[in-house]
This record gives C-alpha cells, structure tokens and sequence, in this order.
C-alpha cells in the first residue's frame, strides 16, 4: 500500500541522518523535505481512515506524486555530494601518504 511505502521512505530517511551524521554534507534540504513527507503522509492517512477516496485521490496526485520528483532528486543529488566528497578523501589521502 502507498502509505506503508511512504513509511518506508520516511525510516529509510531517518538512517540517512543517522548515517551521515558528522559528514560534511548538508542535510537541510532533505529534512525539510522529510518533515513534509510527514505532512502528506498524515493527510493521505486521515482521508483515508475516513474512506474519502476522491481526497485520498487528491492528495496523492497533487501532493505526494510531485513532491516525490523534488524528494527524488534531493536524494540523488546528495548522492552524487557523497561520492565526490569521498572521492576528495580519497585524493587527499594518497597525496598525503
């Protein structure tokens, strides 16, 4: 179900932060966009406790489904961050020794 993988999404979010806890790579973006992961989830989980599925429907098309290209994108850019930073340490550490 969408809401169990938006879940997901939001755990696997929280081991990212744990994870690069103390990396010199800024995390501000992706919080921001996890906490209205949060917000989207909630109102897609309200809708549908109350079986509106014409808001469920709402939510999930104009909230959630662009909110997961920016999401996505935040990810893969932090990636891409992460890569060169430990290509940098890499670099820097053959130079040194």
């Amino acid at each position: 179900m969408v809401i169990s993988d938006l879940e997901l999404c939001l755990n696997l979010v929280e081991q990212v932060f744990l994870l690069l806890e103390g990396r010199p790579v800024s995390l501000k973006n992706l919080k921001n966009l996890a906490q209205a992961l949060f917000r989207h989830l909630s109102k897609l989980q309200a809708a549908v406790s109350v079986n509106d599925w014409k808001a469920s429907a709402k939510v999930l098309l104009n909230e959630i489904e662009p909110f997961l290209r920016d999401f996505s994108s935040e990810l893969s850019f932090l990636q891409k961050t992460i890569y060169e930073n430990e290509e940098d340490e890499s670099v820097a550490r053959s130079n040194n020794g």
